[in-house]
């Protein structure tokens, strides 16, 4: 009956030290889920996903469209840094004897990994997906 939108699931690490599980749709401004679990987080979900589109076709009688994301990515992003940060980076590479390409790929994934404490996109669902 309603159409399929991204969505995103993360874990949030709460103040307690516990964790747990956001459902964010990117599409569907607001309209997000919380439960101890990822199953329960994906219940909600369901449930909040079809209140936030019943009260959307119920103003403007349609359904808002799911954005596409592209499928192709080359590997390659231009970024603009500020001067001090470059400089700093580009010393630490020639102190570790890498390219500054190497060292920045390092730390990305490096830290990527640490993205636990924080709100990320952990898996991908149905159509694409990140956040809240």
């Amino acid at each position: 009956m309603y159409p399929e939108y991204k969505k995103l699931i993360f874990p949030y690490s709460n103040r307690d030290g516990s964790v747990s599980w956001v459902v964010d749709f990117p599409d569907l401004p607001g309209c997000s889920a919380v439960g101890k679990t990822q199953e329960e987080a994906l219940g909600e979900s369901k449930i909040a996903s079809e209140l936030w589109l019943d009260a959307y076709y119920d103003e403007h009688h349609c359904y808002p469209e799911a954005k596409q994301m592209s499928q192709t990515f080359s590997g390659r992003i231009a970024l603009r840094i500020p001067k001090t940060l470059h400089k700093e980076l580009s010393e630490q590479a020639q102190l570790e004897g890498v390219s500054l390409n190497s060292l920045i790929i390092t730390l990305l994934a490096q830290n990527f990994g640490k993205r636990l404490s924080r709100p990320v996109i952990n898996i991908k669902e149905k159509r694409y997906r990140a956040s809240v």
